[in-house]
């Protein structure tokens, strides 16, 4: 399947595999958003209200929560959730582009990445 996705390695050490599975499933998110308009994208919602805008956030602040909190031990991280609300992570203000959205979830990622390489 070659979609402009990372091909994750079918044999190799674990830290590999994960980094290649984590970085498939962030290439097929953006693929699948990719080429739409942000109005496209935001007419396009669950009853629930969650847009594709919301999802990538999620999935940034979910790689943020597991692998550089719980993982690395990291403390006053950025999250858009609140026990208040714990799903305001879902929602994106009508003035975020998918590109910056995009492109914070590709930093998020590397700095994900940066805690799975200095795992012994």
């Amino acid at each position: 399947m070659t979609l402009g996705t990372t091909e994750p390695v079918h044999r190799g050490d674990e830290r590999t595999a994960l980094l290649g599975f984590l970085q498939r499933q962030r290439d097929v998110v953006a693929w699948k958003v990719g080429g739409a308009s942000d109005e496209v994208l935001r007419s396009a919602s669950t009853p629930t209200g969650l847009t594709a805008h919301g999802l990538v956030q999620h999935l940034a602040n979910v790689e943020r929560w597991w692998l550089r909190h719980e993982v690395a031990g990291e403390t006053g991280l950025p999250f858009e959730g609140t026990e208040d609300d714990p799903r305001a992570d879902l929602r994106v203000g009508a003035d975020v582009a998918m590109a910056d959205l995009l492109a914070g979830y590709a930093a998020e990622a590397a700095l994900c990445d940066a805690v799975v390489e200095a795992q012994p």
